[in-house]
């Protein structure tokens, strides 16, 4: 055995031992957060409103390479063993309000975390992970009030917009719309509902998300589902939009087995459906980890992937915050209000009115 591979060995055995230690003391770890969120929120802005939840992942994911990627994958899943965040990879969500009307809490998230953890470890995925559809289910009110509270400790932003009585509506039926066909039940980072070349994404691009016979897009990750709510509210700015995803294309030779199936009831999640893309081919982490140092290019074997990025999102708020003055217009409206978290220098508040 050469030193190479000796160390390589060294390194996988110190992960895996993090890895159970984490998931070891996680029960004694963790804590009940006893916090009002309503106190945390304050007064509300308007009647009619919309709260955007950006919760960044713990260490950040570093796209740069599918080597640093799987690294910073295995880096963000110890808090989340040790119970010390809720979010592996970031979130998005949102909450929308209407005047005497009860809040409706929007976002997409995993039907079951463990789920991803046997795609990786068990399945041996590797890159097929990317574009996996696995079970989802909807956000409720904890999952709302975990991304309050993160604000409170720097890990979350938040971008208000007032909206009128229409534009609340059109939002309120969509989410109706969305739960009615079942897309909450699917899924994954390369999913992404209802994108409309009309608005700015071309053709070529819609074409690379999962579709259905009828050529539209099925399921949604959690940031994918709240920027098509976005959309829904015409607020569609390339040049800010641009700064929220970002594309890459996966070398085929580490892409594993995975299933683009999708789900169209609850109880089919109750068994997952068998894998349909190079079956039976394994790709284990520490193979990407050891050996896929850069992404493919147009003329080598790969799949492409686009994605919205909660990180990214998250710095694009911190940037606006420093970047423009209360008046300034942003994303279609103008910005009302620019409130920072008690976790100095971490985390904003955006506040937008669109009706101005």
């Amino acid at each position: 055995m050469n030193m190479k591979n000796k160390k390589n060995i060294k390194i996988l055995l110190v992960w895996v031992l993090i890895i159970i230690l984490a998931s070891s003391f996680a029960a004694g770890c963790s804590q009940e957060k006893e916090i009002d969120a309503d106190q945390i929120m304050g007064e509300e802005p308007a009647d009619y409103y919309l709260n955007l939840y950006i919760t960044r992942s713990p260490y950040g994911l570093n796209w740069e390479s599918p080597s640093t990627l799987a690294r910073s994958l295995l880096k963000n899943a110890v808090p989340s063993f040790l119970g010390t965040s809720s979010t592996m990879l970031g979130h998005t969500n949102y909450e929308l309000k209407g005047a005497g009307e009860d809040p409706i809490y929007a976002g997409m998230s995993y039907h079951d975390q463990s789920e991803a953890i046997k795609l990786i470890f068990s399945d041996k995925t590797g890159l097929g992970l990317l574009f996996h559809n696995m079970g989802g289910r909807f956000d409720d009110f904890e999952n709302i009030n975990d991304a309050r509270n993160g604000f409170l400790e720097g890990v979350t932003s938040i971008i208000t917009f007032i909206i009128d009585e229409e534009t609340y509506r059109q939002i309120n039926n969509y989410v109706e719309a969305y739960l009615d066909k079942g897309e909450h039940l699917n899924y994954g980072l390369h999913n992404n509902p209802f994108l409309s070349a009309s608005k700015g994404i071309s053709r070529e691009k819609i074409d690379k998300f999962p579709q259905n016979e009828d050529g539209i897009p099925l399921g949604a990750g959690c940031t994918a589902f709240a920027v098509s709510s976005l959309q829904e509210l015409e607020i569609f700015d390339l040049e800010v939009y641009n700064q929220w995803y970002a594309e890459a294309r996966a070398p085929e030779e580490f892409i594993g087995q995975y299933s683009d199936q999708t789900y169209s009831s609850g109880e089919e999640l109750e068994e997952l459906h068998p894998m349909n893309n190079f079956e039976g081919k394994e790709v284990s982490i520490w193979n990407i980890i050891f050996n896929a140092h850069s992404w493919a290019d147009e003329s080598e074997p790969g799949q492409d992937i686009l994605y919205y990025c909660p990180d990214r999102i998250h710095e694009w708020v911190e940037k606006a915050a420093n970047k423009y003055e209360v008046g300034s217009e942003v994303m279609s409206g103008r910005l009302t209000s620019i409130e920072e978290a008690p976790s100095p220098g971490s985390s904003y508040r955006l506040v937008i009115d669109l009706t101005k």
